[in-house]
Order: C-alpha cells, then sequence, then structure tokens
C-alpha cells in the first residue's frame, strides 16, 4: 500500500494539495486491486509500468483527499469536459485535479476551478523556451541566475492555467498569462516544481 509517510500534504484557505514522490515504493498490484473497474480497466490500458504507477496514485491521492477533507469516502465517478478536464459528476461543487512527473504526482481539491502541473527540474531547452514563451518572459528566463529554474517555475504556472480552465491546446501558450488574475502558489524542492492555479474571476 502506499505509505502515508512519502505523502507530502498542503493545506490552503481555498485548497488541498497532496504530492507523493516515492512511485516506486508501493505495490502496484495492491493499489490496483483497491481502484473501481473502470479506473483498474483505464490503467491496464496504459503500456508501460511508471504510467500505470503515476494513474494509479493520482487516483488514490484523490480517494485520500476526499475522503479526508470533503467527507466522502468510497470510489466516485468521474467525467471529462470536452477539452478533457476530469470532473466529479455527483459532486459539482468540489473541484479537483491531478498531474504527474517522471517522479512525482500531484493531486488537489478545492472550493473553486483549480488546475495543477508538476514537473521535474530538467536542463533549460532554448529551443522549447523560444516556443512556448512570450518575449518578455524569454528575456526574463534567460536573464534570470537559474535559467531553468525560472523557466519550470513559467511552465507550471501556464499549464496549470490550461488545466484550470481546461482549454488546453485551443490556447495560445505564450500569452496564456497575459493579464491574468488567477492566483498561483508554486511549491519547489530539490526535484520538481509544482504550482496550483485558482479561479479568481
Amino acid at each position: 500500500m502506499i505509505n502515508p509517510e512519502h505523502i507530502s500534504t498542503y493545506e490552503h484557505d481555498d485548497y488541498v494539495l497532496m504530492i507523493l514522490d516515492h512511485l516506486h515504493n508501493f505495490s502496484l498490484d495492491d493499489e490496483m486491486a483497491c481502484l473501481p473497474p473502470w479506473r483498474r480497466d483505464a490503467v491496464m490500458a496504459i503500456h508501460h509500468e511508471q504510467g500505470k504507477r503515476q494513474s494509479v496514485a493520482a487516483y488514490r491521492l484523490l480517494m485520500m483527499l476526499l475522503e479526508r477533507h470533503c467527507g466522502i469516502s468510497g470510489h466516485v465517478a468521474m467525467a471529462y469536459h470536452d477539452g478533457g478536464k476530469p470532473y466529479l459528476p455527483h459532486h459539482p461543487n468540489i473541484h479537483f485535479n491531478m498531474s504527474h512527473c517522471r517522479c512525482a504526482v500531484a493531486c488537489v481539491v478545492a472550493k473553486r476551478n483549480v488546475g495543477v502541473d508538476i514537473e521535474s527540474i530538467r536542463r533549460f531547452n532554448d529551443s522549447l523556451a523560444r516556443h512556448v514563451l512570450s518575449d518578455d518572459e524569454y528575456l526574463m528566463v534567460t536573464a534570470s541566475p537559474s535559467p531553468q529554474r525560472e523557466f519550470i517555475r513559467l511552465w507550471t504556472m501556464k499549464e496549470s492555467k490550461l488545466k484550470m480552465t481546461g482549454t488546453g491546446l485551443r490556447t495560445d501558450i505564450k500569452t496564456v498569462l497575459y493579464n491574468d488574475e488567477s492566483i498561483y502558489d508554486t511549491i519547489i524542492n530539490d526535484n520538481y516544481f509544482v504550482t496550483v492555479c485558482l479561479d479568481n474571476s
């Protein structure tokens, strides 16, 4: 089973975030046995073990958050909006989002529309930065003492905003932060950045 000691929990007035960063320290078979059939089938359709672990962990974190912070126990049904954003059809007032990277999984529940993105810290890629950043953002990143960390900070902000709105690739990622009134919280450790985006409209 997933060891609670491997889960970091961050409680905010408007949301609760859980992060699991030991993806290989639990029995995949045991955790899959705890899933509802529809989620188990979805996991089985994933070809790589890493992807299976990420999917299982994300759903298990959601179940923990719903039980501990929303008073909802047992399995819940999930559905998806046209843009691919998941929601709980039987609990429309509960907002949630999930994300994963190579080394960790994050899940957040909130009182308002929310998105989350987690990204591993990696080497700065200039061509990628030019592709996804506005001119001003690119100059800010390249002038930073740590371009890779500044890039990942902005990238997780952009991704969490797109996941909060559910618009995905229909929005120009270069301009997604223009005139933006959303609320952002970023958590940084040695291995990853996590950003939560909350609707402030």
